[in-house]
Order: C-alpha cells, then structure tokens, then sequence
C-alpha cells in the first residue's frame, strides 16, 4: 500500500521503539519495522531514535545547494548522454540530462559567499550556456542545507535510516546512490539472518 502523506510526530515506546508514525491526514501508522527515508530532517533515526551524527564539516566544507529544474529548448543538441561539473568561483554546478528537462544545481560553501550572491554568480553561469533571460527571470531556485557526515548507527531497534537520514557525504559521483543501494542490500542480508525470508 502506497500512501502519501505527511509525517508530523513519531511515538516512542518505553522500550525504546518506534511504535507509531503520525501524519497530517490523522492517521497513525504502525510496523514492526520503519525504514527512515525523510532527509535530512531524519525524522526517526535522528530525532526518534536521538542517533548522534558523526560532522564531516571540519574538512567537507560545502553546505549549501540550489537546485533548479531547465526545460529544454532544443532537445535534439541540449540532451547529452553524461553529468557534467564545472567549477564556479565558490563551488561547483552540475548539470543532469533527464529525458523530459535538465537537473541543474550549484554546491558551495555559506563561509565565501552568501546564498544571494551565489545564486546571481549561478544564473549568470546558466545564462553563459544558453539558458535564456526569459527563463531566468522567473526562474525559482529551490535552496538546500547540506549536512555533511554520517549517523553512527543506521539501523537503532526497530528504525532503519537508508539516504540522507543516515548520512550524506556530497554530491560527488552521486556517492547517495550507492550508499542507499547498499544499505539497502545490507538492511536486506540482516532480516534474513534473523529468519525474515519472504522480503519483496
């Protein structure tokens, strides 16, 4: 069953255990197992459960991102079959071909420059490949927090943190990916030791 909804609290038994999700449509939602894919918020392992977070800051300086989504103008020449990175003067942009638009973003570090200007020295970058005035104009970059470093557990009774909730290096290589892939085939190796044998 697929629901969509939004998660507003999380119950915690005296054992220790997450014994329930609520979430905005009142519903409240129990299992025997939670895997926590909320984000950076991790909303169960993190705040739940109170797994510290191990910071990776001190030496992976990039904290902040804006994101923004670039239909194409001309597919035929815009698509391209790889991710690029190009540097810019306080981080890096990259640019991801997807079959309907273009996934764009620019990583850099609050303590060089400020969000403002990082995302004016990020439009004048999109506007020098082509990406119209037009567009830019109203363009409405999304501006994220990133939180470098990883929770010492993942996995604390019966929460399972699986992608940023866990832990988040940078978007290099798209590390994420990997990571969730596996933690997930980790989580999966794990309940089959424990006799859990008919998983999807």
């Amino acid at each position: 069953i697929h629901l969509v909804d939004k998660v507003t609290g999380v119950e915690v038994s005296s054992e220790g255990e997450v014994s329930g999700v609520h979430t905005a449509g009142g519903d409240t939602h129990t299992a025997d197992l939670y895997v926590d894919c909320t984000g950076f918020k991790s909303l169960l392992l993190g705040q739940a459960m109170g797994e510290p977070i191990e910071s990776y800051g001190d030496t992976l300086i990039n904290n902040k991102a804006i994101a923004l989504r670039v239909p194409y103008t001309d597919k035929d020449s815009e698509m391209e079959h790889s991710t690029n990175a190009t540097a810019l003067d306080n981080g890096w942009v990259w640019n991801t071909p997807l079959w309907s638009r273009k996934g764009t973003g620019y990583v850099y570090s609050y303590m060089f420059t400020t969000p403002e200007e990082a995302e004016v020295e990020f439009l004048e970058h999109l506007r020098s490949t082509g990406v119209s005035d037009e567009f830019l104009k109203e363009a409405a970059c999304h501006h994220v927090d990133i939180s470098t470093g990883f929770r010492n557990n993942a996995w604390v009774e019966n929460v399972v943190g699986i992608g940023l909730s866990h832990g988040f290096i940078e978007p290099l290589e798209s590390s994420g990916l990997m990571l969730i892939y596996e933690n997930a085939l980790d989580m999966i190796d794990v309940l089959q030791s424990r006799g859990f044998h008919n998983i999807p």
